[in-house]
């Protein structure tokens, strides 16, 4: 009888386990772009003198400290680069794609300058957001070269870890705290524009996949009423939306307080 069932029911089964991963995924992903809009909110903005050990949000330009390093197809001095290069296919249909086959990513030290002062940025070895446009791409003999750069002399948006050592201004983007560090050559307000769109977008997808899961579930269960249907969900939504609201608090609770020991250490 329980093989009969399970065979019956088995795409349900799958899809109801597929979609309740996913839609938890999407949903939480979502909940993390949140957090990473409300780091923004909570650190202002501020100019390079005025920075206190914790949380740095600085706009200024970006200069050569010690040395730079050499993008590897246009051979530009930067202080960030990011170099794929890609062959061209194409399937039976004669439809183009691009394989990548080679990819090299390096950053250095780098100054940040604005009117009132100095700061060394430190990338370090954490998995930083590097946020700007390609500066160029070019299609050579079926190969296709695309590199993204951050030259000195740019205006840059960085978001990270600040402290004073040896009378000199750090930001360290490696450090440990509650912040998701963020080099780029766009505005707060365009990051912050993007990263709640994407949070829109995560959590919309989210919670239509965990709809369906509750479809799955009723269909296996024989539940055709739309008011057990509703119920359910709703169910559902408010203890994974309790949750995750309890998480986010609980992360600012103990960001806020981080940030208080610093300052006052």
């Amino acid at each position: 009888m329980l093989r009969k069932l399970s065979e019956k029911y088995l795409f349900s089964l799958v899809m109801l386990a597929g979609v309740l991963v996913a839609g938890y995924y999407f949903t939480k992903s979502g909940f993390d772009s949140l957090t990473q809009v409300r780091q923004l909110e909570r650190v202002p903005q501020s100019k390079i003198s005025a920075l206190l050990d914790g949380e740095a949000n600085v706009s200024a330009i970006a200069e050569v400290y010690k040395k730079t390093v050499t993008s590897p197809y246009s051979r530009t001095p930067s202080i960030y680069y990011r170099y794929t290069k890609e062959v061209e296919e194409r399937d039976s249909d004669g439809d183009r794609s691009w394989r990548l086959i080679d990819e090299a990513i390096d950053s250095v030290d780098f100054y940040l300058k604005d009117e009132t002062g100095k700061a060394i940025v430190r990338p370090g070895d954490k998995e930083i957001e590097w946020n700007m446009p390609v500066t160029l791409q070019e299609i050579k003999e079926g190969y296709r070269y695309t590199e993204v750069i951050l030259e000195p002399g740019q205006e840059v948006f960085v978001f990270g870890m600040s402290y004073r050592k040896a009378e000199k201004i750090w930001i360290d983007l490696s450090a440990q705290g509650e912040f998701t560090p963020i080099v780029s050559t766009y505005s707060e307000s365009e990051i912050r524009s993007e990263i709640g769109t994407n949070t829109l977008f995560k959590v919309w997808i989210g919670i239509a996949l965990l709809s369906m899961s509750v479809y799955f579930f009723c269909h296996i269960f024989k539940i055709h009423r739309l008011v057990a249907y509703l119920s359910i969900l709703s169910f559902i939504l408010f203890v994974l939306l309790l949750d995750l609201g309890l998480v986010m608090m609980r992360d600012d609770l103990q960001s806020a307080y981080q940030r208080y020991q610093n300052q006052h250490s």
